[in-house]
């Protein structure tokens, strides 16, 4: 059944219909929502500005300036000046054009933290503190990097590419290939158990070194050692033969 208001009301006359009432305000049927501010029954809000303890509606909450009050709990808040309040309860699925000015977002022993104004953006996860660090400088991570799928996703890209990695361990995985720091300055190539031996394999058939030595360089027994010559030693650069090893010029 349609709505059927009076045809000729009086101000103030109220008209009822399937649980919900309206009232004519001499222009038009105004909704009256079983709402409240610090407790008082009102209808729609629609104000210029406003500053209350709370505000309750279960339908909408309008205003053409602000709107200021330590909570709200309705369907919509809707303002074409600034929201502020305390709290704002509601799942936040209808959330947009809200500039929120809060310094941290918790729930239970999670939180997205600004630790100042202006200042970094912290995240801690299950109680354990500052997980992610957001900087004007970078990003600090407190565990490991893991994609979310294997062999998918990219570190850079070939125009935006990493200056450096710095790394402490010694150890590189490389698909079937494991690259390993075996001490004395030497890299070594083993298979992916990181036992078996590898090889480098120069599809040019060339494996220059270097004409000039440039630093000091100590050879030791541990490694027979292979160059092509002629060499040049720079002046001031030593390279020491540590007993027994050896060092061939071909």
């Amino acid at each position: 059944m349609p709505l059927d208001f009076p045809s000729s009301p009086s101000v103030g006359d109220v008209y009822t219909y399937n649980g919900r009432s309206w009232q004519w305000n001499g222009t038009a049927w105004t909704l009256v929502a079983t709402s409240s501010i610090n407790n008082t029954p009102i209808g729609n809000i629609f104000a210029n500005t406003g500053a209350f303890t709370s505000i309750t509606a279960t339908e909408y909450i309008t205003a053409n300036g602000n709107i200021t009050g330590d909570w709200f709990n309705a369907n919509q808040v809707i303002s074409l000046g600034n929201v502020t309040a305390n709290y704002i309860i509601g799942n936040g699925a209808c959330i947009s054009g809200l500039a929120v000015s809060v310094s941290n977002i918790n729930n239970g022993t999670s939180n997205i933290t600004a630790t100042a104004a202006n200042g970094n953006i912290a995240v801690s996860v299950a109680g354990n503190s500052n997980v992610v660090v957001f900087a004007d400088s970078g990003v600090t991570l407190k565990g490991n990097l893991v994609p979310s799928a294997d062999n998918v996703y990219s570190l850079g890209s070939n125009t935006a590419r990493w200056a450096n990695l710095w790394m402490s361990g010694n150890t590189i995985m490389l698909g079937n290939v494991t690259l390993k720091d075996v001490g004395n300055n030497v890299m070594g190539v083993y298979g992916s158990d990181g036992t078996t031996p590898g090889a480098f394999l120069n599809a040019s058939g060339w494996f220059p070194n270097p004409a000039n030595i440039t630093a000091n360089s100590t050879l030791t027994s541990a490694y027979n050692n292979l160059s092509a010559g002629p060499i040049t030693i720079n002046s001031n650069v030593t390279v020491t033969v540590s007993s027994g090893a050896v060092w061939t010029i071909v």
